[in-house]
């Protein structure tokens, strides 16, 4: 591994600077970007999700680095891919690169209010992916992925070779969708990324049931793959590791309502956090129980809920609470509405009543 690492060093360097670079132009915008900036978009392409702009503007770019290194180092830990197509390596520097650039370019230019519909060119991503999938070798970490290719080579090059036919036709489908309506585009390009990822599967399970017609392939083929090599045992590992981190991250979190002398401060973990002057606050209301709606964008643990919701009453709004309590008080903030509480009822009522002297 150290070894592919030093071979590839520079290539390493200038990807993850280009993944970064959304970042320097946020900092150079910094003055002109709003603070909450848009982070979630409906179906319309329309704003109905809020985050601070510090988060705004490193999240992205943070998440698609650490991404970029986990997907580099385990392509070098398999050593099925050291007589791996170099053209298919090279994938690997520019898939993370291009989605942070493609991502924040949305985020920016809808700031912006410049109609350029960016995540129609992950069409593009996928045709050239599609061209690269029939070139990609048999391993643990590139590819479609799945028992049957695993286990059986024939399988692995006749599903990548269908596969790569179907990424590069979903993928034109998708970069043609910009030229519809909003909503009708996102659709379509939707039920392209279902279906990249769905016919493979079932492609290589039909082909799995014809070579175990023909006495080709056995339905122990997967577990002889795993048994002999270490890189699989290591994928399961990992797998199993991931699972753990997603519990962990379901089970924590907090946030805490801090009342100051002109302003209510809301401090988050694992979310943005919130603050406003009670100037701006035009009405308190105290409600024993209240319906959330669905939540947009957003944390949010079986304990608490913490992001930008909607619901009937109130459309799109922001909601910091502790599902331990049932009673909330909701604020009206010009046209906004928040909803916050407390751990339990007799702290949420009391809260109610600090408001109400603050407010008033």
């Amino acid at each position: 591994m150290l070894k592919m690492i030093k071979e590839n060093k520079i290539k390493l360097l200038v990807s993850s600077l280009v993944v970064l670079l959304p970042i320097v132009y946020g900092l150079i915008m910094w003055d002109k970007l709003p603070d909450p900036m848009p982070s979630h978009w409906n179906i319309n392409g329309e704003v109905d999700g809020f985050t601070s702009r510090q988060m705004g503007i490193i999240l992205v770019p943070i998440i698609m680095l650490i991404v970029h290194w986990v997907c580099v180092l385990a392509t070098f830990l398999d050593p099925n891919n050291r007589e791996q197509n170099s053209k298919v390596l090279n994938l690997i520097y520019y898939l993370a690169p291009t989605i942070s650039i493609v991502v924040s370019g949305f985020m920016y230019s809808s700031i912006m209010e410049m109609k350029l519909r960016y995540w129609y060119l992950m069409g593009l991503v996928f045709v050239v992916i599609g061209n690269y999938l029939p070139k990609c070798k048999r391993n643990s970490t590139i590819g479609i992925r799945i028992p049957w290719t695993l286990g059986n080579e024939e399988n692995w090059n006749a599903t990548h070779r269908f596969s790569g036919k179907i990424w590069v036709a979903c993928g034109l489908i998708g970069v043609t969708a910009m030229f519809l309506p909003e909503a009708a585009g996102m659709t379509v390009l939707i039920i392209a990324l279902v279906l990249i990822a769905a016919i493979p599967i079932i492609y290589s399970y039909m082909y799995h049931r014809k070579q175990l017609e023909l006495g080709t392939a056995t339905t122990d083929d997967f577990k002889n793959y795993i048994r002999v090599n270490r890189y699989g045992k290591a994928g399961v590992v990992i797998t199993i590791l991931a699972l753990v981190f997603v519990a962990f991250a379901l089970l924590v979190g907090k946030y805490e309502v801090n009342m100051g002398e002109d302003s209510l401060k809301i401090e988050a973990t694992f979310w943005a956090d919130y603050s406003v002057k009670y100037d701006e606050i035009s009405n308190v209301e105290y409600r024993e129980k209240d319906t959330p709606g669905s939540r947009t964008n957003g944390y949010g643990t079986p304990s608490l809920s913490m992001g930008q919701y909607s619901n009937n009453e109130f459309g799109y709004y922001t909601r910091y609470t502790y599902s331990s309590c049932n009673s909330c008080v909701v604020l009206t903030i010009g046209d906004d509405k928040l909803v916050i509480n407390e751990k339990d009822e007799t702290s949420t009522k009391e809260l109610y009543n600090k408001l109400l002297e603050k407010v008033r």
